[in-house]
């Protein structure tokens, strides 16, 4: 049972690092198809964000 338990752990744990991945890959891609101009705070946002989940 503890087992199981533990797999089922660990897949949602990767479901999870799979989501943010392809939520990052997703606004990575598109950063050059936005006309808007980021501003400082918003690259450092992005940065932020690389640092934070440095796995993608």
């Amino acid at each position: 049972w503890d087992m199981h338990r533990s797999e089922s752990i660990f897949y949602k744990k990767d479901e999870e690092l799979l989501q943010m991945y392809l939520l990052k890959s997703s606004i990575i891609s598109a950063l050059p198809e936005l006309a808007l101009k980021p501003s400082a705070s918003d690259l450092s946002a992005l940065g932020h964000l690389l640092v934070d989940q440095p796995n993608i």
